[in-house]
Order: structure tokens, then sequence, then C-alpha cells
């Protein structure tokens, strides 16, 4: 919301994010416009809700792919929850960038360590979305090599269910469908 701080940034024509947690919907499409106005660096929105910790039913996970049609921009995740599941769900909410406190102590004095990570912790959230990247795949719908091999194997196809003379018809009987 502060319009003046988003223009000088947007001046430099570098990448732009921007956190949304105490955005309504005019603040974030002035801000995007504004930086549209000045330059044209790359906009990423941060969805984010402003609360320590932020508590799951208030991440409104949801509005990350809305935002990203209504602006036609990359969004991103800013997650103030604690622990890691909420940034991995964000990734297949369509999250592009995840923003994730990070610490060497919980106990410190301080909002923010308390929903923070520890490195260890950290590096195991990393892994967990990679693993939600690679279980998204794509968006449309690919018979590779192993899907090939087992519909080769499973596809059912059409049989005779017991003897069928020459000349003989064709029947429900007759014929029965199995996999190969």
């Amino acid at each position: 919301t502060h319009i003046p701080l988003i223009r000088h940034v947007a001046s430099f024509n570098r990448p732009v994010y921007i956190a949304t947690g105490l955005a309504g919907k005019d603040d974030i499409g002035r801000a995007v416009g504004v930086v549209r106005e000045v330059s044209n660096a790359e906009i990423v929105l941060f969805q984010c809700t402003s609360i320590y910790p932020a508590p799951h039913s208030s991440l409104n996970l949801n509005v990350i792919r809305s935002m990203s049609e209504e602006y036609r921009l990359r969004v991103g995740f800013s997650d103030h929850s604690l622990g890691s599941f909420a940034a991995c769900l964000s990734v297949a909410a369509g999250a592009s960038i995840i923003e994730k406190h990070l610490t060497i102590d919980n106990n410190r004095i301080g909002y923010d360590h308390k929903i923070s990570m520890i490195p260890g912790d950290f590096s195991q959230m990393v892994k967990q979305i990679r693993t939600v990247e690679e279980m998204m795949g794509k968006e449309e719908k690919v018979i590779d090599q192993h899907i090939q091999e087992a519909r080769e194997q499973m596809l059912r196809c059409i049989v005779a269910s017991c003897n069928i003379q020459a000349g003989e018809t064709l029947t429900y009987e007759n014929l029965a469908i199995k996999r190969p």
C-alpha cells in the first residue's frame, strides 16, 4: 500500500516481489498497476497471511491460482504457518516461489523465531516440495514409456469366451472383454 515505495522499487527495473498479507483486492491491483506503469520489471505476488503463526484456516491457498490468472503473474506463498505442510500444498495450488522464515533457534526472542524452521527441517521441506512438484507433473495428459508398457498389458480387448465355429454369429455369450 506504500505507493511511493513501490514506484521507487519498480524504477530499478528489477524483479518486484509483493507480499499481499495485509492487502485487499484493490490494494493489489493498484500496486501491480504502479509497477506496470513505471517499468517492465517482473512482478511476483505472494499470498500471505500476516498472523504469526498463521492458522491453517487463514492461509487461503486457493487464491494463489486465481491471483495468477487475474493478474497474469507468477504467484508465490509467504508461509507464516508452522511446519512445512502449507508450503508443500501451496506448490500444488500453483505457487512458484516459497518464502519461509529460517532460524538457528526457535527459542530466540521475537515472533519470527517461533514460526521459523531450523536448517534441517528447512532442508526436509525443500525435499518435500520437490516431490510435490514431481507429483504434480504436467498440465496435459501424457502417455510415457511406463504407461505405454502398462497399456499393452492391461488395456482390455475382445476375445472369444468359447470355441466359435466359422460362420457363427458373434454374441455377448461367446465373446468376453479381458486383459491380454
